[in-house]
């Protein structure tokens, strides 16, 4: 292939390697930097942007992707304490039943429905801030061992 050709792989830097090419860059220049550490200077450019984020956080960290908590926690708490109720039990926690729960206990907290909003994006993401997956249990007869 061609070197215009080629595409470039996604790559995740440390922040402790972040660190060390911001203080090149400013010595030598993000030019420079991105010369001497092989890396994109839009990179540099968008690292330098966020220099307080960088330089703030562990040095093993590698991504920096949104707010670990919802905008109303005290919310999320009491959903959460709902969600593993309904599957110890063994039932299905759909979206709209997240939703519903989620609704009743922000109007019990006096939060208005002009800042909360409950949606199905909102239940995706409360199931991803969790760490949460729905699945049904499946008993020793619905298991096909004939597939195996």
């Amino acid at each position: 292939m061609e070197e215009g050709c080629q595409k470039s792989k996604r790559l995740s830097y440390m922040a402790k390697f972040k660190r060390k090419v911001l203080r090149c860059t400013e010595e030598k220049g993000n030019c420079k930097a991105a010369a001497i550490f092989g890396v994109d200077e839009s990179n540099i450019r968008w690292w330098w942007k966020h220099k307080t984020v960088v330089s703030g956080c562990e040095a093993s960290r590698r991504k920096f992707t949104g707010p670990k908590k919802g905008r109303f926690p005290e919310t999320d708490d009491a959903v959460f304490t709902i969600f593993q109720e309904k599957c110890k039990t063994g039932l299905f926690v759909s979206y709209n039943l997240l939703c519903k729960e989620v609704i009743q206990k922000a109007t019990s907290l006096n939060i208005p429905r002009s800042r909360f909003k409950a949606s199905n994006g909102w239940a995706i993401r409360f199931r991803h801030r969790m760490g949460l997956a729905s699945r049904c249990k499946t008993t020793i007869c619905q298991i096909n061992y004939n597939n195996k």
